[in-house]
């Protein structure tokens, strides 16, 4: 029975080509992640949880209801990092150890995706949104869907310091939107967000394919090549302003 279960299991989830990845128990189970240079909260390697100079650490633990989080220790005390109890976030450190770029889901695998940046010594703050200006790029170039859906941010990888970095917009892969999975990275300016450079899906993997995790690698590039060929299917339209086929 085990192993008939095992073969159906693996048959349904390799039918598609894609890899679903349920949120791990025991904190050992790799997921899609978004970044290849982040470290990943569900690994199993302690070490990488250290900041570049040695002086900063993550660590988690769990609350009275037994969801699990994150928190940087600091000489200044213990800074809480918003994960939403999301037990594989995606760790960014910058080079110079002074802020950390934190990617998480919001419920479970097929939940949104969101980031905030945290800043240390001095100027510590966060979590800090620098996606406003991303996001409302992205979305003005969205793709149908039929019901109005939010983009997913993740911090991809730091590009000089902690001045800059490069972050994707990703059209959700399980939406009902057209062209779900492509995005767009988007080079911004730490604090304040501002975009100062911009690549679309095909320039991003030709440009930071090596700093791309699987959940972007993978994307369709038919859906840009061959416009029309990832449209999803719609209900009628109901005179809602929805944008329907």
């Amino acid at each position: 029975m085990k192993l008939f279960r095992a073969l159906f299991l693996s048959i349904v989830l390799g039918t598609s080509g894609a890899t679903f990845a349920m949120p791990p128990k025991g904190g050992t189970a790799a997921i899609d992640a978004y970044s290849a240079v982040a470290t990943t909260g569900c690994g199993r390697n302690p070490a990488p949880f250290v900041s570049p100079d040695g002086k900063l650490k993550l660590t988690q633990s769990t609350d009275a209801a037994g969801a699990r989080f994150w928190q940087a220790e600091t000489a200044a005390g213990a800074v809480s990092l918003e994960t939403h109890a999301w037990p594989c976030p995606e760790f960014l450190w910058a080079p110079d150890s002074s802020a950390l770029a934190v990617t998480y889901r919001v419920g479970a695998n097929a939940g949104g995706s969101r980031m905030g940046i945290y800043r240390f010594g001095s100027e510590a703050k966060g979590p800090i949104d620098v996606t406003a200006a991303a996001a409302a790029d992205f979305t003005a170039h969205y793709p149908r869907c039929p019901v109005k859906e939010e983009p997913n941010f993740a911090a991809i990888a730091w590009l000089d310091g902690a001045s800059r970095l490069l972050v994707a917009a990703q059209v959700p892969r399980h939406s009902g939107c057209d062209d779900r999975g492509t995005f767009a990275l988007y080079e911004v300016s730490v604090p304040d967000g501002k975009v100062l450079a911009k690549y679309g899906q095909l320039e991003a993997k030709r440009r930071f394919g090596d700093k791309l995790g699987p959940e972007l690698r993978r994307a369709d590039d038919r859906c840009i090549t061959q416009p029309g060929s990832c449209h999803a299917p719609y209900a009628p339209d109901k005179g809602d302003g929805v944008h329907r086929t």
